[in-house]
């Protein structure tokens, strides 16, 4: 073989290793995008984006939440039917929820219940969300209010939303856009476009 048909044999070899190297890049690129079954990552699901496929699932999740001493007890369980723990992002995705949270001053424990959610093990914040029918939160007095999303902020102890609620109970009716449930105190306060409607005894 001739030098010439060698050096074109070189050159040949070389663009094959480069066009190989391009795509393989291009793979690597796809999978962070993409995860690892494929699926398309959740761009508008709130909090973290997340891509990966989950590190644990879990049926029959349970948190419980204690504060350091000197309280004992927990201050609020987190149950879900499954869950999906994503460790490298610190993240738990819930179905089928049940929360319970203790005041601290009150008359009883406060429930709530809804499809999905999330869970930030760092902050330890979590969101609920209603799909296919409203989220429910229990209240101790035989108050019951539903609406699409309400957001845990541990630090705060606070439950608040952004979104319609109603609030039903007795022979009393409130209507109204946004919510914030103090843990410390029990109150709830609807924050406007308030609207109350009693029912004739």
């Amino acid at each position: 073989m001739s030098r010439r048909h060698e050096w074109v044999g070189l050159a040949v070899w070389c663009l094959v290793m480069v066009l190989l190297i391009e795509g393989m890049d291009a793979w690597l690129s796809r999978r962070t995008v993409l995860g690892s079954n494929g699926r398309q990552a959740d761009a508008a699901a709130p909090g973290h984006t997340l891509v990966d496929e989950p590190d644990v699932v879990i049926t029959g999740f349970q948190f419980l939440h204690t504060p350091p001493r000197p309280v004992s007890q927990p201050v609020w369980i987190l149950a879900a039917g499954m869950a999906e723990l994503f460790e490298r992002q610190r993240v738990v995705v819930l179905r089928d929820i049940h929360a319970t949270f203790r005041p601290e001053r009150g008359s009883g424990d406060v429930v709530l219940t809804g499809e999905r959610g999330r869970l930030d093990l760092q902050q330890m914040n979590f969101e609920v969300i209603g799909e296919s029918r409203p989220l429910s939160l229990q209240l101790a007095d035989q108050y019951r209010l539903t609406t699409t999303r309400l957001v845990w902020d541990n630090s705060a102890g606070l439950l608040t939303t952004d979104r319609s609620i109603r609030l039903t109970g007795r022979e009393l009716t409130l209507t109204g856009t946004g919510l914030r449930w103090s843990m410390a105190d029990g109150t709830l306060a609807i924050l406007q476009d308030v609207e109350t409607v009693i029912a004739p005894s």
